[in-house]
């Protein structure tokens, strides 16, 4: 079973993880200044953001709707943790 769970970890791919950490992290950063909830709200709101800065630049960036939902992921963790 674990070697299961590794195996399906191992196929997120690296950008998908880095879109969770940024999440994490910016969520973190931002908690001490204005709360749990608005720094769920900010992070998502930027994730959102940077993707469709992406939509608008196509030609040098490629827009992902899973890589906006990868950083919610990561500052939805930071907010479970926060209460838990």
């Amino acid at each position: 079973m674990i070697r299961a769970v590794l195996n399906r970890l191992n196929s997120i791919p690296a950008d998908k993880i880095a879109h969770f950490a940024v999440g994490s992290v910016l969520f973190a950063l931002l908690l001490p200044f204005i709360g749990a909830p608005h720094s769920l709200a900010v992070t998502i709101f930027v994730g959102a953001a940077k993707e469709i800065y992406d939509a608008a630049h196509k030609e040098t960036n490629t827009p992902d709707v899973w890589d906006a939902l990868a950083t919610a992921a990561g500052a939805g963790m930071g907010f479970f943790c926060t209460f838990f």
